[in-house]
């Protein structure tokens, strides 16, 4: 892993749920309010979502398309 790799998802683990959601919003996937409800409500914050895997995401009662979206 390279070290701008490495810094980026130490940064990541450090957000919070509503800095996560602004950084998905940004990247333009396409990821609706529904979405974003589950994040708050399940509290994925940057250290949780590294974790995360598609089944979690869709336990959590994300659809498959924005979770597909999600691990890429």
């Amino acid at each position: 892993m390279s070290s701008t790799t490495a810094n980026h998802s130490f940064l990541v683990e450090n957000w919070n749920t509503e800095t996560l959601i602004i950084f998905l919003h940004d990247l333009d996937i396409n990821l609706d309010e529904d979405n974003f409800k589950i994040l708050r409500k399940q509290k994925i914050d940057g250290q949780i979502f590294s974790d995360m895997t598609e089944r979690k995401f869709m336990k959590d009662g994300m659809k498959q398309r924005p979770v597909m979206k999600l691990e890429k």
